[in-house]
């Protein structure tokens, strides 16, 4: 292990392609993990409910989407020993659901968490982060059923995700493979940094921009003073001009405006200072003015 590392309430148009192929390019070092900003997009083009999905490229444009937009952000629940279904009464009069790393530590329990997903009459989006193998997501993608698949988007080889006035930009993995759960883990690099910020270039019409991010965006102190977090996302915050960034990783607050996902289920978080974060999801509205804030 790398240690020091419901249903669709409107027509189906086009099902959620799937990224089936297997894990994907992989970068070596004494931490190897896989590059999940290079995974093949999907190719999506779906109405659900009031909103309509479709994908150009790396961009997933969400449109019909009223404000505030209530979005329902959470990691998945890899640590969890129940069925998650009760959990996601959180969920509810949310929009949106983010869901940023803990998919599951084998397929089976990936594609248990995305079969509950998919009982919701909303989209989720996927990210993957340290503890996901990418090559659990596809095969998990590919034993959903076209129309659970057209609720569910994996979003680690997007570049933008643009809904309600704002662009949340995906950064999927642990740097560097640092803290990721073994060889065949989502990481990120320098290299993949440079390429999010160079597919990227400028928000469209000057959106808002937000990460959704595995790693937080500035280093700071983990469990027993080990350093955590990564100036490797927080650069890539300022070449992209985020204001902020929802994070799953580490169990600790940032600085400033980001903010800390809590796990849908399984026991508690204990954070840095000695405190617990409970199961749960962290509630967020974008305003009309392309605000993210809790309600």
């Amino acid at each position: 292990m790398n240690r020091a590392r419901a249903t669709i309430l409107a027509s189906l148009l086009v099902a959620t392609g799937c990224t089936c192929s297997g894990a994907g390019p992989t970068a070596g070092g004494a931490t190897p993990y896989v590059r999940c900003a290079l995974r093949e997009p999907p190719v999506i083009d779906a109405t659900l409910g009031a909103l309509h999905l479709r994908s150009s490229e790396r961009v997933l444009s969400i449109e019909g989407a009223s404000t505030p937009l209530r979005i329902a952000a959470f990691r998945g629940a890899a640590l969890a020993d129940e069925p998650i279904e009760a959990a996601l009464d959180a969920v509810d009069g949310a929009a949106l659901q983010i869901v940023i790393g803990g998919l599951g530590d084998d397929e089976a329990h990936v594609e248990s968490l995305l079969r509950a997903l998919a009982t919701l009459e909303t989209p989720s989006i996927v990210v993957m982060g340290g503890r996901d193998h990418p090559a659990d997501l596809a095969a998990a993608l590919t034993a959903l059923t076209p129309e659970e698949r057209a609720k569910i988007v994996d979003a680690s080889g997007l570049r933008a995700i643009r809904v309600a006035g704002v662009e949340l930009v995906p950064v999927a993995g642990a740097p560097d493979g640092r803290y990721a759960r073994d060889d065949e883990a989502c990481g990120l690099g320098a290299a993949d940094v440079d390429a999010i910020a160079s597919d990227l270039g400028a928000a469209a019409d000057g959106a808002p921009r937000f990460l959704l991010s595995y790693a937080a965006p500035a280093p700071m102190p983990g469990i027993e003073g080990g350093e955590a977090g990564s100036a490797l996302v927080a650069d890539l915050g300022t070449r992209v001009g985020a204001l902020a960034a929802l994070y799953a990783w580490p169990d600790a607050a940032a600085a400033g405006a980001s903010q800390l996902v809590p796990p849908l289920a399984g026991p508690p978080a204990l954070l840095a200072d000695g405190s617990r974060l409970g199961p749960g999801v962290l509630l967020l509205d974008v305003s009309a003015t392309g605000g993210l804030s809790v309600p």
